[in-house]
Formats: C-alpha cells, sequence, structure tokens
C-alpha cells in the first residue's frame, strides 16, 4: 500500500521492482503518477489481482488517450480480478478484451453472444424439465398399470377363495368347449371355478353373506343397496334376470377393469338392479358372449 504518497513519476514506481514476484494486491490511489506511468506498472506486477489507481492524473489520461480507461486496464492486466472500486467479472473481462483487440465492433459482438447464450441456457433448462415432466409422466402411468394389475389379481383370489370346487371348473370348461372362441378364452382366464352355471338363489344368498363378512368385515345387511333404490336381490332372481342386467355387467367389467367388488358395488347402485357379490358377477360375467351379452 503506497497510496498518498505523492508519487509522480514513472520512475518512483519502478523502485517497487524488487517485490514484484510476490505482489498480488497494489493500492496507488490518491498519487500523483502521469499517464506514462502505465507501462511501469503493467510491467511492474503482470499477474497483479487487485490494483488501485484513482484519483491519479494517469486516469484521465488514459481515458482521453486510449479511450476506456477501465477496459484499457482490465485487458492489460489478465489476472485482475478487482479495480479500484469494483469487482471484475468474467463477461466485463470477455468484452474488455474484444475492445482491446478489435474496438467497439468486436465489443457489439461479444455482447451479442451473450444473449445467445442466455437463450441457449434457458433452451436447455426448458428442455431438461420438460424431460424431468415426460420421466415422471412414465413413472406414474407404469404406477397406474402396476395398481391396476394387482387390483385384478386380488378380484381373482377373491373369487378362487370363495370356495368354488374344481369340478364345477370342469364343467364349465366343457361347456365352453361348443361356444364361440372368446367366451371360451374369458372363461380359461379365471380362476379354477369360477367359471361354474350359476348357484340357486339360497346358495347365491348364503355365499354373498359370507363373502361380505369374510372380507370386509361386515354383514349382510351392510350390502344393502343405497336409501332409495329399489335393487332384487339374489334370491328374486330366478327366470326374472333382465337382458339388460346382462349388459350392464359387461360394460360395468370393462369400465372397472374386472374389479369384481367394485362390479358388484355399482350394479346394485342401479335402481331396480341386481344384488350380486363379486363370485357371483365373476360366474355370470364368464357366462356371457361379449358382443350380444347373452349366455353362452
Amino acid at each position: 500500500n503506497v497510496a498518498h504518497n505523492r508519487l509522480a513519476t514513472a520512475a518512483s514506481v519502478e523502485a517497487l521492482r524488487e517485490c514484484a514476484s510476490t505482489l498480488d494486491v497494489l493500492d496507488l490511489s490518491s498519487n500523483q503518477l502521469p499517464g506514462d506511468a502505465l507501462d511501469a506498472v503493467g510491467a511492474l506486477a503482470p499477474t497483479l489481482r487487485v490494483l488501485y489507481l484513482r484519483r491519479n492524473p494517469l486516469v484521465e489520461h488514459v481515458s482521453s488517450t486510449m479511450g476506456s480507461y477501465r477496459k484499457r486496464l482490465i485487458a492489460r492486466f489478465a489476472h485482475l480480478s478487482y479495480l479500484d472500486d469494483q469487482p471484475v467479472n468474467a463477461n466485463e473481462r470477455r468484452t474488455a478484451e474484444a475492445w482491446a483487440v478489435g474496438g467497439d465492433a468486436s465489443e457489439a459482438a461479444v455482447r451479442e453472444s451473450f444473449q445467445t447464450e442466455a437463450r441457449d441456457r434457458v433452451r436447455r433448462n426448458t428442455q431438461y424439465m420438460m424431460k424431468l415432466k415426460e420421466n415422471a409422466l412414465t413413472k406414474r402411468r407404469a404406477s397406474e398399470a402396476a395398481a391396476s394389475s394387482a387390483s385384478m389379481e386380488a378380484a381373482v383370489a377373491l373369487v378362487a377363495a370363495a370356495g368354488v370346487t374344481g369340478g364345477a371348473s370342469s364343467s364349465l370348461s366343457a361347456k365352453g368347449g361348443s361356444g364361440s372362441s372368446e367366451p371360451a378364452a374369458r372363461r380359461s382366464s379365471l380362476p379354477p371355478g369360477a367359471g361354474a352355471s350359476m348357484p340357486s338363489a339360497g346358495k347365491l344368498r348364503a355365499a354373498s353373506a359370507e363373502e361380505g363378512e369374510a372380507s370386509d368385515g361386515t354383514g349382510p345387511a351392510d350390502h344393502a343397496p343405497a336409501s332409495g333404490a329399489s335393487c332384487v336381490s339374489t334370491g328374486d332372481i330366478g327366470d326374472s334376470w333382465k337382458p339388460a342386467w346382462d349388459r350392464a355387467l359387461l360394460r360395468e367389467a370393462r369400465q372397472c377393469h374386472h374389479n369384481w367388488q367394485v362390479v358388484a358395488q355399482r350394479l346394485r347402485a342401479v335402481p331396480g338392479g341386481p344384488v350380486l357379490s363379486a363370485r357371483e358377477c365373476a360366474e355370470r360375467w364368464a357366462q356371457l358372449d361379449e358382443d350380444s351379452g347373452t349366455l353362452t
């Protein structure tokens, strides 16, 4: 720090050459250094990082004869990171060095490149965010597909746990051989015993009550239709079964992805609809032709 020392010649600066090898910070402010002292300062410490030259005649001389004082000093000292009272950032250094080589035109070109780089950064960031969004959407769809598959497996397991005997399954397989190929394929996808012919009304009521108590801890009363809805219980099916119920069963099976618990609940919600258990829905569905909606 040699500020306020009345240094007035370039020779007074050259006297500091002895410590130039370790000099990183130099304060020459508030002296009387003339314009020709700039070369002496530059030769003194080419690796200078911090320099204070304010309040010297040298500043006005450089500005009037060489153009911008700040640009000239930044271009002169390649390692300078702080000049007078302001830091030197990377963009300022690039513009200063371009100005020192090619003048205002080169500086303008460099500034234009700053805008291009900024647009490129925005584009890259946008693409990155879009990629994150696509990956998240793909993961969510895979998760939903896995959940749907698990729900279907759970429904199949529930039907299998209902205790339908293997003999009924064999009877259904024999019956399916003479029918259309699509109902047979759908029946073969059900667990053993799920495609047996519809049991009697009394058995249906007993199975429905047992299943309700086993699956959700409630009694048959918990499966009653909503208030105000008039439904047909399993004891009233018999010959009163309506073709519209078969169409509704096929529609609900598709919409609910064969989640028979949900299918049964939605059928109960239909005014005047049947009251079936999940197992009964699966068995009735296995006997239907998907296209005509009639028993095969």
